[in-house]
């Protein structure tokens, strides 16, 4: 909801599959990526997703406090790496980290994650902060 709020479209997977298929259909600026949700995990996913994608900015998403999870992820070419639970407006900083405002106007941002969650893609022109 935030992310949406915030102008951007949103796109949701809730397994690493669909969020494959829904990479097929379109071309998002990042992608939200939970290291835990059913099917194939997102680990697996991250590496389907570089490998069809290499230059698609994925953000891993997790409640693991293992770091080694995280230097693993960014191993496999994950951009950055958000421990659950974050602040909005620590994800607000890394959406603007990787989603320039004068790109992420025509951006899409697809999550993919256990639970369905908005993801804007497109900011508003103007963000009343």
């Amino acid at each position: 909801m935030h992310l949406g709020n915030q102008g951007y479209e949103v796109s949701t997977a809730t397994s690493g599959e669909e969020a494959l298929m829904l990479l097929e259909k379109s071309a998002p600026q990042l992608v939200l990526l939970d290291l835990r949700m059913p099917g194939i995990g997102g680990m697996q996913a991250l590496q389907k997703m570089k490998a069809r994608y290499p230059d698609l900015c994925v953000v891993m998403v997790t409640a693991e406090s293992d770091r080694s999870m995280a230097q693993e992820a960014l191993a496999l070419g994950a951009n950055d790496y958000l421990k659950k639970p974050f602040d909005l407006d620590y994800l607000d900083a890394v959406l603007q980290i990787y989603m320039p405002v004068s790109i992420a106007r025509s951006a899409s941002v697809h999550p993919a994650a256990a639970e369905p969650a908005p993801i804007p893609t497109s900011p508003p022109s103007n963000n009343p902060r």
